[in-house]
């Protein structure tokens, strides 16, 4: 870990409880045809002093058009970010994870024994232009979708990514990047656990990259693919998970040791749903962050319909100060929304109290997420 990392910061606990209040984010109020009003984006603005803020969602799928076309959205998807755009675009950094490659053509190479379990993604490259738009800076490409249609499309999805001006990271030639952001470096490394990819059970590598770019970054986002699916993919348990056969690795395990190695924000998904949240080290971690923009192809049915989009705002030692979580849902064929009924918030504050009953996180009923320090004296 850097120097930088190893100094103390000392903020009179006055003018601490005074900088700690949460400016909560304007959300976009929905008509009953299901189009959203006209927003102002530039009402929502961050209003912290030396601060940095990243905003993490979950699982990208678009649309694919393989076989056929016909899990693609209509217009071009142009539409699907419109509601929650704002919210990405005011942090520093925002951050997502895209399940399946941006390719126009190309064979299958990924094989199933049974093939009515064979889910196969191939969004347009298109859609580049479409998250650059929406505020993307950095996006995992390590999952277990990224070899869906062989080395053609993993080249397809770096070059299309690259060329929309964000970046992308989780292939094993490619398992981080460094970008300049608002005067500061940072860093991102994603980890998954299939082919292609640095296995998120492999510990030296996992070291080795995280630590490395800690000493060059002002600050270093981890993301990861792993945990399981199915009905125990609520639960984040402290053990290897599997799920069809496949090694998923210990999510506990491997935030934790991200976080050692130099980490200052663990963004995880995989299981489709939402789970648990947690500070390590004065670190924030979120375990799941669900299906965030799955609009065909994917179930949405109860909580893989839902999801948050966690805003975390750092010291500039990359120490949690507070957050934000912002609920979102979604049904076919529309983009993610604010869901007034706030139930990914609901889900989260649950799972946390049950997974990490020690946890010295405070999270209110409005998303507000704050540290032990400044939960002192709130109910």
């Amino acid at each position: 870990m850097s120097v930088r990392k190893q100094l103390l910061l000392f903020i009179p606990v006055s003018i601490l409880f005074i900088s700690l209040g949460f400016i909560g984010l304007k959300q976009g109020d929905f008509l009953p045809d299901g189009k959203t009003e006209e927003r102002k984006n530039d009402e929502v603005k961050p209003n912290f002093r030396n601060t940095f803020s990243f905003i993490g969602v979950g699982d990208i799928m678009m649309g694919s058009n393989f076989p056929d076309g016909s899990v693609l959205p209509p217009n071009q998807g142009d539409y699907l970010f419109d509601a929650v755009d704002s919210h990405l675009k005011v942090a520093d950094v925002a951050f997502g994870n895209i399940e399946g490659v941006l390719l126009d053509s190309g064979k299958v190479h990924k094989t199933c024994r049974d093939s009515s379990m064979l889910y196969l993604f191939r969004q347009p490259t298109h859609f580049g232009k479409l998250l650059s738009k929406t505020g993307f800076d950095f996006l995992s490409i390590g999952n277990n979708h990224i070899n869906d249609f062989g080395p053609a499309g993993i080249k397809s999805t770096i070059q299309t990514i690259k060329k929309n001006e964000m970046l992308c990271a989780g292939v094993s030639w490619l398992p981080s990047v460094i970008k300049e952001i608002k005067g500061k470096t940072v860093g991102f490394a994603a980890f998954s656990f299939n082919a292609n990819t640095i296995h998120i059970n492999d510990t030296v590598k996992v070291k080795e990259i995280i630590s490395q770019l800690s000493k060059s970054c002002d600050f270093v986002l981890v993301s990861f693919h792993g945990g399981g699916e199915g009905k125990l993919a609520p639960v984040t348990t402290n053990s290897v998970e599997h799920y069809k056969n496949e090694n998923r690795g210990n999510s506990i395990l491997f935030a934790h040791l991200a976080i050692r190695c130099g980490a200052d924000v663990v963004f995880g998904h995989g299981p489709h749903i939402t789970r648990a949240v947690e500070i390590y080290q004065n670190r924030f971690i979120a375990y799941s962050l669900g299906n965030f923009c799955t609009p065909a192809g994917f179930s949405l049915k109860g909580s893989a319909g839902v999801a948050p989009m966690i805003r975390v705002e750092v010291n500039n030692t990359g120490e949690f100060i507070r957050g934000k979580i912002i609920s979102v849902k979604q049904k076919r064929f529309s983009g993610p929304r604010i869901d007034r009924d706030t139930r990914a918030l609901k889900e989260i504050i649950e799972r946390t109290k049950r997974d990490f009953p020690g946890s010295p996180l405070k999270i209110l009923s409005d998303g507000e997420i704050l540290p032990a320090i400044t939960s002192l004296g709130l109910k």
